[in-house]
């Protein structure tokens, strides 16, 4: 544009200017201070600029541009200077600009080239491991078969592998070891026997195995596919041709030395042992052999696990089939079940006593003779021996209907004969011995020793015997009558019923003794009892006395509990 061009000459007026002194020295009146802004982009410092202060400060100043043409001193100059201010603003900018770019591509350049020397770096360096690596495979390809050995080679991929860790995963070297191996571990296992040498190769292979499963599954790595081919076919001709299921040893022996070494599909056993064991299992004839079976199941327990159910069922069946013309006197019975009553689910084992075991058992206390003067204790030696693996409940409810019925009235019938109490106590604490302990920790067993006991208190006490379940139907004397009848008893019946019952009278000599002095009766109540124990009336009270876990309750109100109680 026009007004944008250099203006030159001079108006009228400037040259009155001129000539009246307001000539170039009012121009730099009028510009000083314009240089300081194009100091400040060359680089200067405030202080230097503050001390440089010079120039063209009024065509700097916004003031001046609000002025009028005409009332500025050379219009035309100072436009002219402006023009050329602006452009070297620009220019500076520009080149800041530049500057900025070139410093940030020298930035980029030096991080490149960074980069590039670690790269460099990294490639040199496996570029020299490759070497290695080519130089260790062509030195086995120059060795011949017949001087190449497992060992050796395992160790030398083993060092490879500590020097060249990130190479010998990023290059596989695990299956290329395993190409060398194959046919070394061929010809070192040939004609090997598992069974007969479980050692052999034990060392090597498991050298192997910390080479080639790395981090890879167990079941798709080399030493996988390696023991498959060479380890598990001999293991298979072995068990076929000469294992038996029912000498299981030098299997078992061959696991406990290599059960680590070898993968999760050999250890299914589903193609190895269990065809054998199911084979044996279903040709067992319990009648005729001599090595109980369990002496060879079990130990596949800890193998075979739930995969064995199956050959249980089979079992069971055929201890069900033995047991038809079983006598409970035949103890070779109780040696093939005993060890299966943990194995057999609780159903199947109920289910088994009951067909089988305890009608044989219930025959034989039916038959069992009580005689307190020729007691012969083998039959019911052959019932105890089953108490701790016939299912409680039942071996509780076989005494109940079939012993205590008859062990109870016979004591009875002995103490309406005018006995000799110590004789009475050896025989209630020889039958109490005989129970083993799961039966005399029973409630119901308890119960059923408690009535016997109760009766010979009775006898002692000179009161009248009530035979069992007939309590309700007889008399009881007073206490006094009670105590006169007590003091004729001989000394020697005082004696002998202390040795059975001394807690037991104690108390109760001391509930009489207060009962006496107050007037009050002291008497069984019939019909009423507590856990098998029986209730005595003393006055407003109840009380009951335990004489086996010598324990005293007593009843505070009618309907109320009854309170445990020390003397």
């Amino acid at each position: 544009m026009e007004t944008e061009k250099l203006k030159f000459g001079k108006g009228k007026r400037a040259r009155e200017d001129d000539e009246a002194g307001g000539g170039f020295g009012g121009f730099e009146k009028h510009t000083k201070g314009v240089g300081m802004k194009l100091l400040q982009k060359m680089g200067l410092k405030a202080v230097d600029l503050a001390r440089m202060r010079k120039g063209f400060s009024l065509v700097s100043s916004p003031n001046f541009a609000q002025r009028t043409w005409n009332e500025v001193p050379m219009p035309e100059l100072q436009y002219n200077v402006r023009l050329v201010v602006d452009s070297a603003e620009f220019e500076m900018e520009r080149i800041d600009r530049g500057l900025s770019s070139e410093e940030a591509t020298l930035e980029r350049l030096k991080e490149e080239k960074e980069r590039l020397v670690v790269v460099t770096e990294r490639q040199r360096k496996q570029l020299y491991s490759m070497g290695e690596i080519l130089s260790v495979l062509d030195q086995l390809e120059e060795e011949e078969d017949s001087t190449l050995d497992s060992l050796a080679i395992a160790e030398q991929f083993i060092e490879l592998r500590s020097r060249f860790p990130e190479n010998f995963k990023l290059y596989n070297l695990s299956c290329i070891a395993c190409s060398y191996a194959l046919p070394l571990f061929i010809r070192e296992f040939q004609g090997w026997d598992p069974l007969q040498n479980p050692f052999h190769g034990l060392e090597v292979v498991s050298l192997w195995k910390d080479l080639l499963e790395s981090d890879q599954e167990f079941t798709a790595s080399p030493y996988s596919q390696l023991i498959s081919q060479v380890v598990s076919p001999a293991v298979r001709v072995s068990v076929i041709n000469t294992w038996q299921a029912r000498d299981p040893e030098p299997m078992l022996r061959f696991l406990d030395f290599w059960e680590n070494l070898l993968p999760p599909s050999f250890l299914s056993y589903d193609n190895i042992v269990m065809p054998k064991l199911s084979s044996a299992v279903g040709c067992w004839e319990p009648l005729c052999e001599t090595v109980p079976i369990h002496i060879w199941v079990h130990p596949w327990l800890q193998y075979l696990g739930h995969k064995l159910e199956g050959i249980f069922e089979t079992i069971r069946v055929k201890l069900s089939q033995v047991l038809v013309a079983w006598h409970p006197s035949d103890a070779s019975a109780y040696t093939l079940l005993a060890p299966w009553k943990t194995l057999f689910d609780s159903a199947n084992c109920e289910r088994l006593m009951v067909r089988s075991v305890v009608p044989k058992l219930q025959l034989i206390l039916q038959e069992f003779e009580i005689n307190p003067t020729n007691q012969k204790l083998d039959e019911f030696y052959w019932v105890m021996k089953w108490a701790s693996d016939i299912p409680i409940h039942l071996m509780v409810d076989m005494m109940e209907r079939f012993f205590f019925a008859k062990w109870l009235p016979i004591l009875y019938h002995w103490l309406q004969a005018s006995p000799n109490f110590e004789e009475i106590a050896r025989w209630y604490l020889g039958w109490k011995e005989l129970l083993p302990k799961e039966l005399l920790v029973n409630q119901n067993i308890r119960h059923q020793l408690s009535c016997g006991l109760e009766m010979m208190n009775q006898a002692v006490e000179g009161l009248e015997v009530v035979q069992p379940g007939l309590e309700e139907n007889i008399g009881y004397l007073r206490v006094p009558e009670q105590r006169h009848f007590e003091a004729q008893q001989k000394p020697v019946t005082q004696q002998a019923a202390m040795s059975f019952s001394m807690d037991y009278m104690s108390v109760k000599e001391v509930i009489e003794a207060h009962a006496q002095e107050h007037g009050l009766l002291f008497k069984p109540k019939p019909g009423q009892r507590h856990d098998g124990h029986q209730i005595y009336a003393f006055g407003n009270l109840s009380v009951i006395i335990d004489a086996i876990i010598k324990r005293y309750m007593l009843k505070l109100r009618k309907g109320g509990p009854l309170y445990p109680f020390k003397t």
